[in-house]
């Protein structure tokens, strides 16, 4: 990321990504702190897999913050 676009100017936003993994969630977090965004609705199968099964395990299992649509229905005006 270094070089192709001026530090600080970088944001990502995914939509319907399965999830990545402990240690490439906290690489991605750390070069880009407060900047990426997960959009997920919560009938859509693809972000909820591979599925969790280690509960005690707080690291992150996907980057960023993820935002959850799981309001029915869902409208242009749902928060």
């Amino acid at each position: 990321m270094k070089g192709i676009v001026p530090e600080g100017q970088l944001s990502i936003y995914t939509f319907g990504m399965p999830r990545v993994g402990d240690y490439y969630a906290e690489e991605f977090d750390r070069l880009l702190v407060n900047k990426t965004w997960r959009i997920v609705h919560r009938k859509d199968l693809v972000p909820h897999i591979p599925t969790r099964t280690d509960t005690e395990n707080t690291s992150p299992y996907h980057h960023g913050v993820e935002i959850l649509y799981g309001v029915e229905p869902m409208l242009r005006t749902s928060s």
